[in-house]
């Protein structure tokens, strides 16, 4: 699609951000000499540290790879490491990433930066949850670090969790208080990480990650920087517009334009681009349905290319246009021969209706064509014969069309197939009296096929019934002649006589005589219905509608009549404007099936009479039904009016809703009405107070009156039974008028409405940790704990209060903590290995030994937590005083076991060696302290045992240097002569 490419995109944000923030990667001093002497790796690693922040990626990876040959220097290895597995995770290689943490972690397993590094690679991963842990850590060591504060909220961005999320943030925020240098600090970091995954192409992270700086510093450094994450991720109209913004800024100005001018490039280039893909696939699928020999297709890919590339592209359009007419005629041929042959062998079995479509969709194909159209006319002519009269008119006017078609390109269908249409038309003329018609079709058929048979008699047939009026007239006239006396005449005469004159007055299309004809028909016999239906519907088409108003109003009463005969009705009534007759033939008329324009029609007719009559309910029973077909604003309001002064407010407030839909400008002057006439609403129907308050308050809120909604909301609430709806909308009204005392008296609410709730009881718990009770806080998650035993949140958050309250050490804490695992291993079924581990340890510092080991000895399985478990097990047996036990659980340790970790195994050690010399085996314990001293001999107090246990173990014993061979006392641990190191014998 013509998108810049990524790498060189990547390559402008670190650049942006040189010349807005200082140094993102802080370059530590070099280490001071040791013995007179430089370390060497250390140079290389600044070399490298340069070099990266200068882009140079594969210059500063050569760097820290002779960082990492010359070794020594424990802080340059592990920093060349970590910085060799940022390198690795930008270049998207994450294995190779892990290679170097592990080995980072091996050199130096508590790294602050290789933690970080850490989080990110768990990050990039898409696996945020095992981020959080070394993350955890990281806070936990060092609890102001922005690093690890700002990766706890990106790997919640990556969960997509807003809730972890939320809290993520919330924790940010309250670590960086309102001091504005931590603010600002914490935006530099979070441009830091925005490089970083930016370059990682973690686009969507990136630009999380510079709005969170923008947040924190919004200076128009801090929105180029946001600008520039946007244009990465391609959202160039948000990266305009930011642009735009920082222009009128003289530092940036000269940037933005260059930018501005850039995206201006890029969106024309990537629109010419995208539809010049979009052509060539197209000429691709018409190249490929070629050489498919799919013809149809090539057809709808050349009309697509000409469609699409119309102005734009007029060399395709040229090369599509021609291939269309050559895929056209293809087509026209092979449907042509196709059709034709199929056709033929449907015919030959009798299934002419097949061939008959099969031909019709080929002639919409081919056109005009004298071979397939003479098909298709026979095709049609012999499936005609087993069709219904009604069905066989169709087919045989298609025969005529076909041949008018061929005569007119000068071609003509077959005599005997055109001459047995127009006969077999004449007999469906004939079978319907329409003699003339009948005529006509005969004489064709006589003309094309004069061997037809039985052709000539029913010509002639036809041409006598054709003449039967000439012939009526003659009779009447004559009848008309003899009975001059017609008065004296009798009834059945007369009748007979009105009878002929009616039929020659019909064939003769003389209105004026068939209305008189009529007349004396429906006088004559006035029982026969339809004569005097005929002689309204006459009546009318004549204009006299005195007449027809009145024979139609005698049939609905007498015998009733059909919906359109009412409807004619009704428009007399109208016209004359008697509403009295109008309303009860409108009850009438509703009763019918009608379309929405008629009845709507009805409806508002029958309204207007009711409004008059002051008929109110039957008046708002009509409105509502109007509403229900075609809702209006103005009939809403006029309906609501109606039911106010009825004082019927259920319909009030049910119409009331529906004016507001239709017109949301009408709120204005509904919310006066409601709140004037809301007592006398409480006063009659309390469930209804408590629907209109609700109406009142969602006005209130859309109009940004919260104040008075919330005040409303004070009121709906005592009226609730369950009250944590209203509860959460005062609760989100309170905080957006920042309303503290609000905002805490309501969650407090919230919580006591729902204890089960675990957003309620953390948003109360965070309040009141803010507002200095630490103990109330505790209370509310110990409440929600029972209800959310398994939430792991809740659970951490229990563990870490219960952590710090043992930290403290004071007896009132160490029996909160004490509480707090208690209550956390009661309840859940998460694994609660380590929270054992810390009640035995608040047992330990009360005194409680023999609890604290029952708990210890009842951790079962393996790894780390059971070796933790048998170390403090083994440490409260020292502190009972008895140290056989201890001795006797340290020696089954097999301290090569991998899930040791180097802490663990140096306290085991210690702690052997202390129950050893405490049931006097000092030997042993000696040795132990010897191997510890060369280890660490800052471990707690090694040093001065060592020295104690060396004199009363080796007490007189001399020791020879290794390099210089000369005596020296027992406890040395360096040579007095040379200074080398000795190891203890």
């Amino acid at each position: 699609m013509g998108q810049v490419s990524r790498v060189r995109k990547f390559g402008m944000l670190p650049v942006l951000a040189g010349w807005i923030l200082a140094a993102a990667l802080p370059i530590p001093a070099a280490d001071p000499p040791v013995g007179g002497v430089y370390r060497e790796a250390m140079p290389h690693y600044h070399a490298g540290l340069g070099l990266e922040r200068a882009g140079n990626l594969e210059a500063a990876m050569r760097e820290y790879q002779a960082a990492l040959a010359i070794g020594g220097d424990l802080r340059a290895v592990v920093g060349a490491l970590v910085r060799t597995a940022n390198i690795h995770m930008i270049r998207r290689d994450l294995e190779a990433a892990k290679d170097s943490l592990d080995e980072a972690f091996r050199r130096d397993p508590g790294n602050s930066d290789a933690l970080r590094m850490q989080a990110r690679f768990w990050i990039l991963r898409d696996q945020p949850r095992r981020a959080v842990k070394p993350l955890e850590d990281l806070v936990r060591r060092a609890p102001d670090a922005l690093s690890g504060m700002m990766g706890l909220v990106e790997a919640a961005q990556v969960r997509a969790d807003p809730s972890v999320l939320r809290d993520a943030q919330a924790r940010l925020d309250a670590a960086l208080g309102s001091s504005l240098e931590n603010r600002l600090r914490a935006a530099e970091q979070a441009r830091e990480d925005a490089e970083f995954f930016a370059a990682a192409d973690k686009p969507a992270l990136a630009e999380f990650l510079a709005s969170l700086s923008l947040r924190m510093d919004p200076s128009p450094g801090g929105k180029a920087f946001l600008a520039m994450a946007y244009y990465q991720s391609n959202r160039l109209d948000s990266a305009a517009a930011l642009f735009q913004e920082i222009s009128a800024d003289p530092e940036f100005q000269s940037r933005a334009a260059e930018m501005l001018s850039q995206i201006d490039i890029q969106k024309k280039e990537t629109q010419i681009e995208f539809r010049r893909a979009q052509m060539k696939a197209l000429q691709a699928a018409v190249r490929e349905a070629e050489r498919a020999g799919r013809v149809e297709d090539a057809v709808r890919a050349c009309e697509e290319i000409i469609s699409f590339g119309r102005d734009v592209f007029a060399y395709e359009i040229r090369e599509a246009e021609s291939k269309l007419v050559l895929f056209k005629k293809e087509i026209s041929e092979k449907t042509a021969v196709e059709s034709r042959r199929k056709a033929f062998d449907l015919m030959k079995t009798g299934r002419h209706a097949e061939a008959a479509a099969l031909l019709r969709q080929a002639k919409s194909v081919i056109g005009t064509d004298l071979l397939l159209d003479g098909m298709l006319a026979e095709a049609l002519l012999q499936g005609s014969s087993n069709l219904t009269e009604s069905e066989q008119e169709p087919a045989l006017r298609e025969i005529l069309g076909l041949a008018a078609a061929l005569a007119a390109s000068g071609g003509s269908l077959p005599s005997h197939v055109l001459g047995a249409a127009h006969a077999r038309l004449g007999l469906i003329m004939e079978s319907r009296k329409r003699w003339p018609e009948a005529l006509e079709q005969y004489t064709a058929a006589r003309a094309r096929n004069a061997d037809m048979p039985d052709i000539s008699r029913r010509l002639l047939k036809a041409r006598i019934r054709a003449r039967l009026p000439q012939v009526f007239l003659l009779l009447a006239a004559a009848a008309g002649f003899v009975g001059l006396t017609a008065w004296q005449w009798p009834r059945v005469y007369r009748t007979i006589l009105a009878w002929m004159l009616y039929q020659v007055a019909i064939r003769q299309a003389n209105l004026e005589r068939e209305f008189r004809a009529l007349k004396d028909l429906a006088t004559l016999l006035p029982g026969r219905l339809d004569l005097r239906l005929k002689l309204a519907h006459l009546a009318l088409k004549k204009g006299d509608e005195e007449l027809g108003l009145y024979l139609l109003d005698q049939l609905r009463r007498e015998h009733g009549l059909e919906k359109d005969d009412l409807v004619r009705l009704y428009e007399l009534y109208e016209r004359k404007g008697d509403r009295s007759k109008l309303y009860t033939l409108l009850d009438e008329l509703l009763k019918f099936p009608l379309d929405a324009g008629l009845r709507i029609r009805f409806l508002e007719k029958k309204l207007d009479i009711e409004m008059e009559k002051a008929s109110t309910r039957m008046a708002l029973r009509t409105g509502q039904e109007i509403l229900q077909i075609r809702p209006s604003a103005g009939l809403a309001r006029r309906m609501a009016d109606l039911t106010r002064a009825d004082s019927d407010f259920k319909n009030y407030l049910s119409l009331l809703r529906t004016l507001i839909r239709l017109d949301p400008e009408s709120e204005r002057p509904v919310v006066p009405e409601l709140e004037k006439i809301l007592p006398a609403i409480e006063s009659t129907d309390p469930e209804l107070a408590k629907d209109t308050l609700r109406l009142l308050i969602d006005l209130h809120l859309r109009s940004g009156r919260q104040k008075r909604a919330a005040e409303l909301l004070e009121t709906l609430l005592p009226r609730e039974s369950s009250p944590a709806p209203v509860l959460q909308s005062l609760l989100k009204i309170y905080t957006g008028l920042s309303e503290t005392e609000s905002v805490f008296r309501i969650s407090r609410l919230l919580f006591e409405a729902d204890t089960a709730s675990l957003e309620f009881g953390f948003k109360y718990a965070a309040l009141l940790e803010l507002r200095g009770r630490p103990a109330d806080a505790l209370d509310v998650y110990l409440k929600i704990l029972p209800h959310q035993p398994n939430n792991v949140e809740l659970v951490r958050r229990l563990q870490d209060i219960g952590q710090a309250a043992f930290v403290a050490g004071s007896d009132k804490d160490l029996d909160c903590a004490v509480r707090i695992f208690r209550e956390i291993i009661g309840y859940t079924f998460l694994d609660t290995k380590e929270i054992r581990l810390m009640l035995a340890r608040c047992l330990m510092k009360k005194g409680r030994h023999d609890e604290s080991i029952a708990i210890l000895q009842a951790i079962e399985g393996g790894g780390y937590p059971r070796l933790r478990a048998q170390s403090l097990a083994a440490q409260a047996f020292l502190l009972k005083g008895q140290p056989t036990l201890a001795v006797d659980i340290l020696t089954k340790i097999k301290f090569t076991d991998p899930q040791l970790t180097e802490d663990l195994r140096k306290e085991m050690r210690y702690l052997l060696a202390d129950a050893l010399e405490a049931t006097g085996q000092t030997g042993p314990a000696a040795e132990i302290f010897d191997q510890l001293i060369l280890e660490d001999i800052t471990y707690r107090d090694v040093q001065a045992r060592h020295a104690r246990l060396a004199r009363v173990s080796r007490a007189g014993q001399a020791q020879a240097c290794p390099t210089c061979g000369k005596p020296n006392p027992a406890a040395s641990r360096f040579c007095a002569s040379c200074g080398s190191a000795i190891a203890p014998a």
